[in-house]
Formats: C-alpha cells, sequence, structure tokens
C-alpha cells in the first residue's frame, strides 16, 4: 500500500521513516513542530503585542475618562460654589427682605398712629372751628338784633329830635297880637334880676337841644 510524501507529495512505501526522494520524515508530528512552535511564537508574540497595545489603549481610555471625570468634577464642584454664592446672597436678599418688610410693617403702625393723632387733631379743629362758629352766628344774631333796635331808637330819636325842632320854631316865632299895648309902667321896668319878659322868653326858648335825650347804648 502506497502512501503519499509529507514534504513532497510523491508515493512512498508504507512504513518507510524517511521520503526516498525529498527526505523528509514522514512523521506528522515531526513534520509540523518546527511550524506549529512557530505559529505558537507567533501568535504569543501578538498575543503580548496585542495585549501591550490593549492595555496602552486601555490607560489611555482610562486617562482620557479620567481627565474628563476630573473636568467634570472641577465643573461640577465651581457650579456647587456658585450655587452656594447664590444661596448665601439669596439669604442675604430674604435677610434684607425681612428686614425692609419689618421697617415697612414698623412705618406702616407708626403712619397709621400719625394718621389717627392727626384725624384726632383735625376732629378737635373741626370741633372747636364749628362752636366758634356757632358762637359767631350767634354774636351776628345778636349784633343783627342789637342793630334793628338801635335803628329804632334812632329813628324814635329823630321823631323826637323833629318835634323838638318844630316846638323850638313855634316857640321863637309867636302869634302876633292886634290889640294894641296898654301902657302898664311895670311892663316896661326890668325885673329885679335885671331881664326883661321877653328875655326870659329868649332863655327857654334858646336851647332846645337841651331837652334832647342822649344815647345811652
Amino acid at each position: 500500500m502506497n502512501n503519499q510524501c509529507v514534504g513532497c507529495k510523491r508515493e512512498v512505501s508504507w512504513g518507510q521513516k524517511n521520503c526516498p526522494f525529498c527526505g523528509a520524515t514522514q512523521n506528522h508530528f515531526r513534520h509540523y513542530f518546527k511550524v506549529t512552535l512557530v505559529v505558537a511564537v507567533l501568535i504569543a508574540v501578538g498575543a503580548i503585542a496585542g495585549f501591550q497595545y490593549f492595555k496602552i489603549k486601555a490607560s489611555q481610555h482610562n486617562q482620557a475618562i479620567t481627565a474628563q471625570l476630573e473636568s467634570r468634577l472641577a465643573e461640577s464642584s465651581l457650579q456647587i460654589e456658585q450655587l452656594q454664592s447664590q444661596v448665601t446672597s439669596l439669604n442675604k436678599q430674604q435677610q434684607q427682605a425681612e428686614q425692609q418688610l419689618q421697617q415697612a410693617k414698623q412705618a406702616s403702625s407708626e403712619n397709621a398712629s400719625e394718621s389717627e393723632q392727626r384725624a384726632n387733631e383735625l376732629q378737635q379743629k373741626l370741633t372747636s372751628t364749628e362752636q366758634e362758629l356757632e358762637k359767631q352766628q350767634g354774636r351776628a344774631n345778636w349784633l343783627s338784633r342789637e342793630n334793628g333796635r338801635l335803628k329804632t331808637e334812632l329813628d324814635s330819636l329823630k321823631a323826637q329830635v323833629e318835634n323838638l325842632q318844630q316846638q323850638a320854631q313855634q316857640n321863637s316865632n309867636p302869634p302876633v297880637n292886634n290889640t294894641p299895648p296898654v301902657n302898664n309902667p311895670s311892663s316896661a321896668t326890668q325885673n329885679s334880676n335885671g331881664t326883661t319878659p321877653a328875655d326870659q322868653d329868649d332863655d327857654t326858648t334858646s336851647n332846645p337841644d337841651d331837652d334832647q335825650p342822649t344815647d345811652n347804648d
């Protein structure tokens, strides 16, 4: 029974260890050992190189991820600081707003008390003004009554003056007597006080205003 050579692929007799043509051993393990060893070495070198490459890439990737995480962490810390500053400013604004609210409440209470006090003062002034107005109205009524009374008295005094003037005119112009005068020696003589009867009549009628009553208001 013939068999093919492992090396040159020619027919050799079964059981021969070496090929008579190429001299290759017919043991498959020994024939492929070197090739297998070389392939195994190449595979090992490739595996080691691949592992190193993968390790380098993994480290680079880890470094990139670490850098990204650190940058994100820095940004997050910066945002946290900004938020803390904003919270602090908001707390200050809230405190200021509370203080302003308290001041506004105090001012409103003070304004309310001042307004109430002002209203009371105005009410008192209004009451005093009304009382003064009532007094002035009463005084005006009294003055109007006094004016009417004085006008009435003035009219009566004018009437009395006119009557007295008429009486004085009548006394100053006596009626003429047509009878002849009688020679009476006693009429030609003066009285014991040195005045004639005509002088006495003149004295009685010379001051008609002496009988006028004075205005004792």
